[in-house]
């Protein structure tokens, strides 16, 4: 086993296809409503609906969900409030707690994101037998494992420390 070549490789797959992700999603979003929303925003807008369902969408939860800080997601729900796709409430006793309500408008990008990332997700699952699957899912929460470990600790330290390959041929 060439693990150099192995590494190579992931590295390859994470930078080629996370970008080609997101020009297709961009892409295929961008058909609805000419381009009226950004990615980030659909994304804010499927995180509100996401933990609205679990009684949760508080703006904490969204910025958490998205592993954002609250004010890179403020900006973006000023923006979806003035378009009118979302609003912010305050409820009960504790006024400082800020609840996104998405509005009737952000129905419809909602079920296009969604519908979207099913596709996806279905296309890809089509061309795998139940065990390229089962070793997918295992290697995915894998990734998932470690890309939650360190999220938290590259957010907290400067541009110039948060180089986890600087020492690697890999790239």
């Amino acid at each position: 086993m060439d693990l150099q070549a192995i590494s190579r490789n992931l590295n390859q797959f994470l930078i080629e296809n996370f970008n080609t992700l997101l020009r297709q999603e961009e892409k295929a979003l961008s058909l609805y409503g000419e381009g009226i929303l950004s990615i980030y925003e659909f994304h804010v807008i499927d995180a509100a609906y996401s933990l609205k369902a679990e009684k949760n969408n508080t703006m904490g939860e969204i910025s958490r969900k998205l592993g954002v800080t609250m004010g890179t997601l403020t900006t973006a729900v000023k923006t979806l409030e003035k378009k009118g796709f979302v609003k912010r409430v305050k409820k009960g006793r504790d006024r400082r707690q800020v609840w996104l309500e998405p509005t009737a408008l952000s129905e419809q990008p909602f079920l296009e994101h969604r519908r979207f990332h099913e596709e996806m997700v279905r296309a890809v699952m089509e061309r795998l037998n139940p065990e390229q699957l089962a070793v997918l899912d295992e290697a995915l929460r894998v990734l998932a494992d470690y890309f939650s470990s360190v999220t938290p600790a590259v957010r907290e330290q400067p541009a110039a420390a948060a180089q986890p390959f600087k020492n690697l041929d890999i790239i």
